[in-house]
């Protein structure tokens, strides 16, 4: 049905003939208590009185002529929300106060000079307080990214109150957090790189990747081995947590303190845990290491168990 439709008409005997139809708002004056509705069938209408709450402009009422008298209805018919308006390019966030529904087509557009909360394309809802006299002192933006790139079907929201702006949060449909993982590998592996701080053969024990792409996965790492050692002279160096990979941080610095085993310790067991964090779309990984301070010892690595835990994401 079209807004120009009419809805029903009906004749009552004389003196008086009803008249209803379906009528577009474009404007409303709260003051006068008086909207201004399209023309139907016709005729030429300019502002006429409305009954109940004031009709928002772009909605769609009933409107009725009883008696020569004309006005809209209003009580309790849910208003149509217009179509969303594409922001194109150029238009600063920031400078959008009022209530209404826009959308950004092109991800180009989105920039963050222009306080978009990621450079994607998606769907911008505002949402303002009446205030006083037109006044709209608060203001609350919601975002939504299309369902493409890494921000795919984030939602993040921000409030101005005055002239301030919060920072935008995302409040729905971050990426989830990582199962936790679990290695251990028994066999004795030889100790055969000389440079400390190094470990030969295997250097990776375990490897997690944090899928979010601005946010930080803290971690919990546990490593546990045991060394054995045997020869003449010379030490063995021993780092329990060893980062393998660039876009990891932790609670201590990454090659740890070395722990110097001499010849003849015969079996020594060493357990750490540390918390690290893996920075955005990362892929971390972590490993033992020991070296040899000469050819004349050595040390085999045995028992090697490595688990990650995500706690949360931060940042």
């Amino acid at each position: 049905m079209t807004t120009d439709e009419p809805l029903t008409r009906l004749t009552v005997p004389d003196p008086h003939t009803v008249r209803a139809w379906v009528a577009k708002i474009t404007a409303v004056d709260t003051t006068q208590g008086l909207c201004t509705i399209d023309p139907n069938d016709g005729d030429v209408v300019t502002e006429v009185p409305y009954w109940g709450s004031a009709p928002p402009v772009g909605s769609v009422q009933v409107a009725l002529l009883f008696d020569g008298l004309l006005g809209v209805v209003v009580a309790d018919q849910p208003a149509v929300t217009p179509d969303p308006v594409e922001l194109g390019g150029g238009v600063d966030l920031n400078t959008l106060i009022t209530t209404g529904v826009r959308t950004q087509s092109q991800s180009v557009e989105a920039t963050t000079a222009l306080n978009y909360p990621v450079p994607m394309a998606g769907l911008l809802e505002v949402f303002a307080n009446p205030g006083n006299a037109g006044n709209t002192n608060m203001t609350w933006q919601r975002y939504t990214v299309y369902n493409g790139g890494a921000y795919a079907g984030m939602i993040f929201a921000r409030a101005r109150y005055n002239t301030t702006w919060s920072a935008w949060a995302i409040i729905a449909n971050e990426p989830p957090i990582p199962d936790p993982l679990d290695t251990y590998n028994g066999a004795d592996q030889v100790i055969t790189s000389t440079v400390a701080g190094t470990e030969s053969p295997t250097a990776v024990r375990a490897s997690i990747t944090n899928p979010h792409p601005s946010k930080k996965l803290l971690v919990q790492v546990m490593i546990s081995a045991r060394v054995i050692v045997s020869g003449t002279s010379g030490l063995i160096y021993t780092n329990v947590l060893r980062i393998s990979s660039s876009g990891i941080t932790t609670a201590t610095p990454d090659t740890g303190t070395a722990t110097d085993i001499g010849p003849g310790a015969g079996q020594t067991a060493a357990v750490s845990v540390y918390n690290a964090w893996v920075d955005p779309a990362i892929t971390g990984t972590f490993g033992v290491a020991a070296s040899r301070s000469a050819t004349t010892v050595t040390g085999t690595i045995r028992y090697v168990h490595c688990s990650v835990t995500p706690i949360r994401y931060e940042g």
